[in-house]
């Protein structure tokens, strides 16, 4: 399998850029569009349960859809406007994610995420549903936990929040998915099919 590579250097630089807005210490970050495949009305269904057993978490939800008003209304209904962030289509969402401590998605489709590899980048963890590379991504469990339902994510969030990560083994696995990395691959590939080619 060959992957869109990333630039990390560039993905922490940007991560630096100044952001005015505070970002809560005890908090989760769900990035992408507001839509029902997307899993975020499942999100906040979540964040909600996961209050009764930590009262101090935040949510951020960053992007716009077709389900914003609709969260918002529920946001209103359960009382939650100073705990459950709205914050838009955000240009650079990297200083952001930074200062989350892990990266939510209850998606109920996906192709590879570059949301977690660019999470990973800045040593946070997530949860996320069975979707698309989230299970290859998570090192087997080190740097994210795969959940199927509610309560388990209910659980995975708490145990990501009141644990850490070691950044020096999210580095080294990450590496694998730089441009440089990638790039090498694909010669390869081309260089294998071209020997194949002159054996024949």
């Amino acid at each position: 399998t060959i992957y869109n590579g990333y630039n990390f250097d560039e993905i922490i630089q940007k991560s630096n850029e100044l952001y005015e807005d505070i970002v809560e210490e005890d908090s989760i970050a769900v990035i992408g569009r507001l839509e029902k495949k997307k899993g975020t009305d499942r999100a906040l269904e979540v964040f909600r349960q996961l209050l009764e057993v930590r009262p101090t978490a935040h949510i951020y939800f960053i992007g716009s859809g077709d389900q914003e008003l609709q969260l918002k209304e529920r946001t209103v209904e359960l009382g939650l406007q100073d705990r459950v962030h709205f914050l838009g289509y955000q240009k650079n969402p990297y200083p952001i994610l930074k200062r989350v401590k892990v990266l939510l998605s209850m998606s109920q489709q996906e192709g590879f995420s570059g949301a977690f590899v660019e999470a990973l980048t800045l040593g946070k963890s997530f949860v996320s549903t069975d979707v698309g590379g989230a299970e290859e991504l998570s090192g087997n469990g080190k740097f994210g936990t795969i959940i199927q339902t509610d309560e388990e994510a209910v659980a995975a969030l708490n145990d990501r929040m009141n644990g850490s990560v070691n950044t020096e083994e999210i580095d080294a696995y990450i590496e694998r998915f730089t441009i440089e990395a990638q790039m090498k691959q694909i010669l390869e590939l081309l260089e294998r099919e071209e020997n194949e080619k002159i054996d024949n």
